[in-house]
């Protein structure tokens, strides 16, 4: 990467931040001498993997580390849920499209099936015949006076 900030970053990691001074052995007590012995402190370097790798890093992040695992479980699952449910969906609309073309021919089946010339057809084995007259009223009912 060519880049302005990473490239000072970098230098900056590459030198030490805390130097060593030089102590006389004379006026030397015993504090300075566990200073001595400690190792150098240096600045980590943002791009360098070990940092990631270390056990530290681990310990420090592992609630994180387990709610991403934990996310993204979940997000695989939803996106498996949704597929199956999309597909459920097809598989029902196709079953609708059958069932309301069943339905339009049913339909359009009882609507001959029920026209006056085919009810006569049907009602004819039975020795029932179609009136040629139309009926005739009854008058409506008197009572007498006594």
């Amino acid at each position: 990467m060519n880049n302005e900030f990473f490239d000072d970053v970098q230098k900056a990691a590459s030198e030490p931040t805390v130097e060593p001074t030089k102590v006389d052995q004379h006026t030397q007590n015993p504090d300075t001498k566990e200073e001595k012995s400690a190792p150098k402190i240096r600045v980590k370097r943002i791009m360098d993997p070990e940092n990631y790798l270390s056990l530290g890093f681990v310990k420090r992040y592992r609630n994180f580390m387990i709610f991403i695992f934990i996310m993204t479980i979940l997000y695989i699952a939803n996106s498996h849920f949704a597929v199956q449910t999309q597909f459920n969906i097809k598989k029902l609309d196709e079953k609708i499209k059958e069932l309301n073309s069943e339905y339009i021919i049913l339909k359009s089946d009882i609507m001959n099936l029920s026209k006056q010339s085919e009810v006569a057809k049907m009602v004819e084995s039975d020795s029932i015949k179609i009136l040629k007259t139309p009926p005739t009223p009854i008058p409506p009912f008197q009572e007498q006076e006594p």
